[in-house]
């Protein structure tokens, strides 16, 4: 038999054979793939977006938390009282470390000592300083610091001049007055500490006199 005969022969046949080997074939092809892993559903969670305009929920604080972290009622009185700021005109110097204003309040310059009237020439001298600081009918502000008061019922303060500068440290400063102490009142302490040692060693104001000997202080208490 030639070879166009059975060429003849299997191409007639082909439409015999094909059918039963697709089958066969499909069978081979599933066995040798993986089935594709079915990708897992998106929870709500997951699927829902963030919302933008929703605020953040704040955390719930307690009572008992709370009150923790309130400040006991001495410290609270204490944080008020260091921020009171208030106004005085002022009517008149008294002295080198005392003002009375238009209302009738008395203000004691707080950390700061000037010589006494009596203590001549420099309590005069100490007052025409705090006069030209602070001039009658000048609007000044001042601040309390712990404590409000003295036992002579004068507000005991920092006043401040118009143009922000404190009185109370350009006295310590020009060197008539000096550092006087008493607790609880110590916000500038250590400041003015420093700007009066520098007015002692530059002998500026009654330093520069050096008949000044007797510190007020010492003035009251007769010891000089």
């Amino acid at each position: 038999m030639t070879t166009s005969r059975w060429t003849r022969r299997l191409l007639a046949a082909a439409p015999l054979i094909v059918p039963l080997l697709v089958p066969s074939c499909r069978r081979e092809a599933e066995r040798s793939d993986p089935p594709a892993r079915a990708e897992p559903q998106a929870t709500a969670e997951r699927a829902a977006p963030a919302s933008v305009d929703s605020p953040p929920s704040k955390p719930r604080v307690t009572a008992r938390k709370a009150a923790r972290s309130r400040p006991p009622a001495a410290a609270r009185s204490e944080t008020a009282a260091g921020t009171l700021a208030r106004s005085c005109a002022v009517e008149r110097v008294t002295d080198g470390d005392t003002i009375r204003c238009a209302d009738g309040r008395r203000i004691r310059l707080l950390l700061i000592d000037a010589p006494e009237m009596d203590q001549a020439p420099f309590g005069q001298r100490a007052r025409r300083e705090l006069a030209r600081l602070l001039p009658e009918r000048a609007v000044v502000q001042y601040e309390t610091d712990r404590q409000r008061q003295d036992r002579y019922g004068r507000t005991l303060a920092y006043v401040y001049l118009p143009d922000g500068r404190m009185a109370n440290e350009e006295m310590l400063r020009t060197g008539y007055a000096v550092v006087l102490f008493y607790k609880p009142n110590d916000r500038h302490l250590q400041r003015f500490t420093a700007v009066a040692d520098s007015a002692r060693r530059q002998r500026r104001g009654l330093f520069a006199d050096t008949t000044f000997r007797c510190m007020p202080s010492d003035h009251r208490r007769k010891a000089c």
